[in-house]
């Protein structure tokens, strides 16, 4: 089964009357603000034993801070899980004075965790922040304008360089895969400027993503893909397949406002209709509104 599939069985057996399919990037605590959110990273699926420690590090905090930013939160605190085979133990030393240095630079503090021996490396992280006003995917509306904060695609062709190359240090495309980037700031500028209705970040790919989106909000979501800021340097063909990779980790969000800011670009619009995203390209209209579809498309995080 795939990892929608079982979302969705979960969901059927424990309903949440706040996550009517696939939920948010994290969960919202109403009576304390509070946002928590989790990740599991598993060396051999989200990353390999010869990835610099520093980038292991940086990203698994990352794609944590990214889930809750995503949700309009202030990321805070950690909690850290780590298993680890006995010849890792200097690299797990390492690891957590990256974890330091990182926590240091952003203001974040590591509160707890466990460590135990396992034989396979993998890291678990709880993020846990705190908001009064939750970007919560079913609350986009109808007229919101879709923005999205920086560029995608810089990842997939990152990966594709470390797995069809080297990993090669110099190379932009593979510092983009091993160093998302982190939108604390920009979040806080978006918060403090602008009313948000709903958003997600692009972890699974804009297509899948905006398709959560959709359905959550039982929404038509509309995508130009002459609007898509890529990154540089990507092929048409790279620049299609990147739609449907993920780990960008770039925050899409909607609004009824008109937002023009130079890390912002807007990228579609939201109305009432049947719930699906609706990419218009080369004068067509592609329809998405199946996860386990898409999934077939996509890089498998699973």
């Amino acid at each position: 089964m795939s990892e929608s599939s079982i979302i969705k069985l979960i969901k059927s057996k424990f309903f949440n009357e706040w996550e009517t399919i696939y939920g948010n990037d994290s969960a919202f605590l109403s009576e304390n603000d509070i946002v928590i959110t989790k990740d599991v990273l598993v060396e051999g699926t989200h990353f390999e034993s010869y990835y610099p420690i520093d980038s292991i590090a940086y990203k698994s905090l990352a794609v944590n801070i990214s889930d809750i930013l995503s949700d309009g939160g202030e990321p805070a605190y950690f909690l850290l899980g780590i298993g680890y085979p006995k010849n890792y133990e200097e690299k797990i030393i390492s690891l957590f004075e990256n974890y330091y240095h990182i926590c240091n630079k952003y203001n974040l503090k590591i509160i707890g965790g466990d460590l135990v021996y396992s034989p396979v490396f993998f890291i678990s992280v709880t993020c846990i922040g705190y908001t009064k006003s939750p970007w919560l995917r079913k609350n986009a509306g109808d007229k919101d304008i879709l923005y999205l904060t920086g560029s995608i695609g810089g990842s997939y062709k990152g990966f594709k360089e470390i797995k069809n190359n080297y990993l090669d240090l110099n190379n932009r495309y593979v510092i983009s895969h091993l160093y998302p980037p982190i939108r604390i700031k920009e979040v806080e500028f978006i918060k403090d400027k602008y009313t948000v209705s709903a958003g997600i970040d692009i972890s699974d790919g804009l297509i899948k993503d905006l398709v959560k989106l959709a359905l959550e909000s039982k929404k038509a979501v509309f995508i130009e893909y002459d609007l898509i800021p890529f990154f540089d340097g990507l092929s048409d063909e790279e620049k299609f397949s990147s739609l449907f990779w993920g780990e960008d980790y770039e925050i899409c969000f909607s609004s009824n406002q008109i937002i023009k800011e130079d890390f912002i670009k807007q990228i579609g619009y939201i109305e009432d209709g049947k719930p699906g995203l609706y990419l218009k390209k080369d004068q067509e209209i592609i329809i998405y509104s199946n996860i386990e579809e898409i999934e077939k498309k996509e890089f498998s995080h699973w």
